[in-house]
């Protein structure tokens, strides 16, 4: 019983601390200065500045028409601008928070004062455009790998105790 609570809060460390998503039935305050970029895949951008929102979609739908079907409580974008997804030719609406591909549905996802949202028309990326540079380590492993490695020595510990009763 004793390894199973050990476990558990060991493990509890390693979970992230912040996730940017808008819970039900709380108001997130707007944030300010954003931009708002549509890319229709053909050339074609258009762009807005100085807006204010709360989530990806409450600041695309301030400006743009936009439909939408909801599974569950996440929205699925369809249509903006009257440019709908193509499933035959695989062309889907996506969007990118300052170069960051979106991880959750546009309802969930929360933005932050000077946040630049892209949405753009084609096909399916699951990648970000930024990458980091040839010797650049990515920040959040700093902090990360050395968690894991000190709960799997915490494991081994525990585990080799146990072994001994």
């Amino acid at each position: 019983m004793h390894l199973i609570i050990i476990m558990v809060a060991v493990l509890s460390l390693t979970v992230p601390m912040t996730v940017r998503t808008e819970t039900e039935g709380i108001r997130i305050a707007d944030a300010d200065n954003l931009s708002l970029i549509l890319d229709f895949g053909n050339g074609t951008l258009s762009s807005y500045e100085e807006l204010q929102g709360s989530t990806v979609l409450n600041v695309t739908e301030e400006v743009v028409d936009i439909e939408y079907e909801w599974y569950g409580n996440m929205a699925f974008v369809t249509s903006i601008a009257s440019v709908a997804n193509d499933p035959e030719l695989g062309l889907w609406w996506q969007y990118w928070v300052n170069g960051d591909i979106g991880s959750v549905a546009a309802n969930h996802y929360s933005v932050e004062h000077g946040d630049t949202i892209e949405w753009r028309f084609g096909p399916a990326e699951t990648t970000a455009t930024t990458t980091t540079t040839p010797g650049e380590i990515d920040r959040s492993l700093l902090f990360g790998l050395p968690l894991v490695g000190l709960a799997a020595v915490v494991f081994l510990i525990v585990l080799r105790l146990s072994v001994r009763k």
